[in-house]
């Protein structure tokens, strides 16, 4: 891949993210990235470091990238970090997505885990620090994998850049070092069957992939795999997905929350038409108001397994408006462990409301 090939990728990603034009070049760069990675994990030379020879451009990217030690990388959404850099605060209004801080990542997929494994949610509501959540995880994963023999199946329905998905690789990594269970290249081919990922953005699926990948590699610490992986990202829009391709044990996300009024009048109608096939378009004209976060929590709760356990955050005004009356319903039908409240914590700056997170285990 010469420079040519990379503003030739930026120009199709500019066509596809009208939106948010200034992402185009991210995109093509992580998808670059992500090939890369495949080519190592697959224990190729890299036909981006014997190409980048030719591009200026692109021999000055591949020399950053190689100067930095990816297997020593933390378990943090790094591509997340630059995507909320570059991204427009406004065009990722328009778009609902309030991309999730590390540690928020990390206590919900905790509290996921302990509902799926032991089912409830911890005692506490706080780990006593993050080295002891880490402990605990790397437990609740150990007796999930004793007792059924496979690690928990995963999906982040709402993916962004994977930073759910990128805490739960990391805690799948501890857990192999810890208890030992199988070798890396046994533990990344299970990765890459049982973990996964839905977004409509190319931007946020080209930056989940190469999260993904990172993780993988950071998983092998050497080793390769015998073939070149492809991470199960999918770009779809999730309220399409009738009926779902697959169920999963843990459905762990962030979802993008927005009045559907402020959407563009085709994505309304879909929006209101999905709420109304999921059972949950709130009674009269609050159906022209209600949040976009509704029917995608309806169609990310499909994706659970029977016992499966889905924590989901949602924009806390849907706990007492009429416009989640039809939602506060659908919980009714399933198990509801928990409810959070984090209007007080205020962990989305930028957000004109404030995210909660729902805990539930599907019947």
């Amino acid at each position: 891949m010469i420079a040519s090939d990379v503003r030739r990728l930026a120009e199709k990603y500019r066509e596809e993210l009208a939106e948010a034009p200034e992402l185009s070049a991210y995109a093509a760069l992580a998808e670059a990235l992500g090939a890369m990675l495949a080519e190592a994990v697959a224990g190729q030379e890299s036909a981006y470091a014997h190409r980048a020879a030719r591009g200026a451009f692109l021999r000055e990217l591949w020399e950053r990238l190689a100067c930095y030690d990816w297997a020593a990388a933390p378990g943090a959404d790094l591509l997340g970090q630059v995507y909320r850099q570059i991204a427009p605060k406004e065009a990722r209004k328009k778009l609902g997505e309030f991309y999730t801080p590390d540690w928020l990542a990390k206590l919900v997929l905790w509290r996921a885990l302990h509902l799926l494994v032991r089912g409830k949610p911890p005692d506490e509501a706080l780990p006593r620090s993050g080295a002891a959540a880490d402990r605990e995880v790397v437990e609740l994963l150990d007796e999930y994998y004793r007792s059924r023999g496979a690690i928990p199946s995963f999906v982040d329905p709402t993916c962004g850049t994977f930073a759910f998905g990128v805490q739960y690789i990391d805690a799948l990594i501890k857990w192999r070092r810890e208890k030992r269970r199988m070798s890396p290249a046994e533990l990344a081919e299970e990765v890459l069957a049982r973990v996964a990922g839905i977004d409509v953005s190319p931007a946020a699926v080209a930056a989940a992939k190469a999260n993904y990948l990172l993780q993988i590699y950071r998983l092998l610490g050497g080793a390769r795999l015998p073939r070149r992986p492809d991470p199960p990202i999918v770009r779809r829009d999730l309220l399409s997905l009738e009926p779902p391709p697959r169920r999963f044990d843990l459905v762990v996300g962030n979802l993008p929350w927005i009045n559907i009024s402020k959407l563009p009048a085709g994505r309304r109608e879909a929006a209101k038409d999905a709420a109304r096939r999921l059972g949950v378009l709130p009674p009269g004209p609050a159906a022209n108001k209600t949040d976009l976060s509704i029917p995608l929590f309806a169609a990310a709760l499909t994706l659970a397994d029977s016992g499966g356990a889905a924590a989901l955050m949602v924009p806390a005004s849907i706990f007492r408006g009429v416009h989640g009356a039809k939602w506060r319903e659908l919980l009714a039908q399933h198990h509801l462990a928990e409810v959070w409240d984090l209007t007080g914590l205020r962990p989305f700056e930028d957000a004109e409301g404030q995210p909660g997170i729902v805990v539930v285990r599907r019947k």
